[in-house]
């Protein structure tokens, strides 16, 4: 696998963790509703970060990215 393919699959990942979010019912602060959706975002936070290192890894390394550190 390589970077570009890497960072397609976290793309998949971020849009599940994003439709996972939406589909949590409105919660009161402190309910476990409300934790869930803290968690799904936190989760969809570090998953933005991850992608846009990786795409700076991309555009430094493009070689490497585009297939030849499978």
């Amino acid at each position: 696998m390589n970077i570009k393919e890497l960072i397609e699959k976290l793309e998949d990942i971020e849009g599940t963790a994003g439709d996972a979010y939406s589909c949590c019912p409105e919660g009161d602060i402190g309910t476990d509703t409300s934790d869930t959706m803290y968690y799904i975002n936190h989760v969809q936070d570090e998953l933005e970060k991850l992608i846009i290192e990786l795409r700076k890894e991309k555009q430094v390394f493009p070689d490497w990215c585009e297939g030849y550190a499978k």
